[in-house]
């Protein structure tokens, strides 16, 4: 119906269903080995990222020094202009969600949907460090960066 309640549904659906790993848009849980420095482990978070959105059918392009990811090409581009509180709301979640269950100082701030013809951001920004990563998963090593 495009409520508030709906979008906030939409988010809410799409951060679960990237905290399941099993899932096809699941994120591994990553939890680095002590003494990783900060800018590792958020180099390891935008790949993660970069790779989930890659996955799913965007063309990625991340910018780094303003801690946003450009996506173009959305795989849902007609679908997500009739209903953007629903997909983007959900890209939201799964960002989000993503983010939420690799250890590092990224967290989503938002998505802004049609920045120019089939192209969002996706703006990030640092938490403290107190609130980093997700703690009820079961760590695995760093892949390798890119």
């Amino acid at each position: 119906s495009g409520t508030p309640e709906d979008a906030g549904k939409a988010r809410a659906l799409g951060e679960a269903a990237a905290r399941q790993h099993s899932s096809f848009l699941g994120a591994p849980a990553l939890t680095p080995p002590a003494g990783t420095s900060d800018e590792r482990c958020e180099r390891q978070q935008l790949d993660v990222l970069e790779d989930h959105f890659d996955q799913i059918g965007f063309e990625v392009d991340i910018d780094v020094p303003n801690l946003e990811l450009h996506l173009r090409h959305c795989p849902f581009y007609d679908l997500a202009r009739q209903r953007p509180e629903v997909v983007c709301r959900v890209h939201e979640g799964l960002a989000a969600g993503v983010l939420a269950r690799v250890a590092g100082p990224l967290a989503l701030e938002r998505i802004t949907p049609f920045v120019g013809p089939e192209h969002c951001i996706v703006h990030l920004n640092r938490r403290d460090a107190d609130d980093q990563g997700d703690t009820s998963t079961t760590p695995v090593g760093l892949p390798p960066l890119h």
